[in-house]
């Protein structure tokens, strides 16, 4: 598909391609293979990186690329003002948008020309807003973008998924998500790290265990060639640890309790073991483990699902005396009807306690 969308830029209707997936997928391999054939074309061919740093300046990707080309950025791309926020206002913007434009359309010329964009999910919003800008012009050129992103980490890039959208509706832009490797792909991949021919089950094995994504198949591959037996490498170590470390503790926890309970989860299991967890019940007292239900203070007797040890002050209502007070306990629930059910005498309540009323007990 590559080729063909290389070749209609070559024969003057620009194209924009976007490449998205998981990290380790083969994004950037893809884009530099791609790269390489458009040099075969007669393709000029210029790349700009992202970097995840909040230090890098505006429009970083798109300086690199008029480095490349060896020719000289408009003067606001290359030296925005750090007073005013990149591009200035919406029509310094636009000016700037389509200089930048003209450019790179020109640069393309008769021969045709490639540009590299990489890891696009850390780019500043302008430099995204730049590359919609670009898209509307490339049909009417050999120019020919190839843009690639991680479609794992747009939770909160808001303006990465407004781009990404207002360049789907573009008619020269083509979207080019990647998936793991087969079974058959996954014995060739690996076959080519170890040298001789993988069988079949250690394929299927490695296959399941790494979802086909190439970049851990490689990994697992260079662990058959080492005498360290079932030791992740530590590429694949540190990579794991690099995409736990960008979720949120709650989600780190979910995560943890999925790997004890094998590769393929149940979310009903997970959900019990992860309720289960957060609420679990303190130990009943020794004066109550035969059974007992004791007495409350007003005399009635302890219901036997009440957790308070024998002899503390409780008369079955809420909140003044049970553990959902302002002393509330480790692990008791806020909601008084839930507290109610799980403290109540041993005789139940005619009714239910309203919103804000005090249960009676009678």
């Amino acid at each position: 598909m590559l080729e063909n969308r290389l070749r209609a830029a070559h024969a003057g209707e620009g194209q924009v391609v976007l490449v998205s997936g998981e990290p380790g997928v083969g994004k950037t391999r893809l884009a530099e293979e791609t790269a390489g054939q458009a040099r075969e074309l007669g393709f000029a061919v210029a790349t700009g990186r992202a970097v995840e740093d909040d230090g890098s300046p505006p429009y970083w990707p798109f300086r690199q690329v008029f480095k490349a080309l060896g020719q000289p950025a408009p003067a606001q791309l290359s030296d925005p003002d750090p007073t005013v926020p990149s591009g200035g206002s919406p029509q310094e913007r636009f000016r700037l948008f389509e200089a930048v434009t003209d450019e790179l359309v020109g640069a393309a010329g008769p021969a045709g020309l490639f540009v590299l964009l990489d890891d696009i999910q850390w780019t500043d919003s302008a430099s995204l807003r730049l590359l919609v800008h670009l898209s509307m012009a490339a049909a009417r050129s050999r120019l020919i973008v190839l843009a690639t992103y991680r479609d794992t980490e747009t939770a909160g890039q808001e303006p990465l998924r407004a781009a990404v959208t207002a360049l789907a509706r573009e008619p020269a832009v083509t979207r080019l998500p990647l998936t793991g490797l087969s079974e058959a792909e996954v014995e060739t991949h690996l076959s080519g790290v170890v040298g001789w021919a993988v069988p079949a089950t250690v394929a299927a094995a490695v296959c399941r265990r790494t979802q086909g994504n190439p970049f851990f198949v490689g990994e697992l591959g260079r662990v058959l060639l080492s005498s360290v037996d079932g030791q992740l490498p530590d590429g694949v170590r540190d990579a794991v640890r690099d995409r736990l470390a960008r979720l949120s503790p709650s989600c780190r926890a979910v995560v943890s309790a999925a790997a004890v309970l094998g590769s393929d989860v149940d979310p009903a299991a997970l959900a019990s073991t992860r309720s289960s967890r957060r609420w679990t019940r303190r130990p009943r007292p020794a004066s109550s483990a035969s059974g007992g239900s004791g007495t409350t203070s007003s005399g009635r007797r302890r219901g036997s699902n009440c957790p308070r040890p024998s002899g503390s002050p409780c008369t079955g209502g809420w909140p003044t005396t049970c553990p959902g007070a302002a002393t509330r306990t480790p692990g008791w629930p806020r909601s008084p009807s839930t507290a109610w059910s799980r403290c109540r005498p041993a005789t139940r309540p005619r009714r239910s306690p309203g919103r804000n009323e005090r249960p009676s007990g009678r």
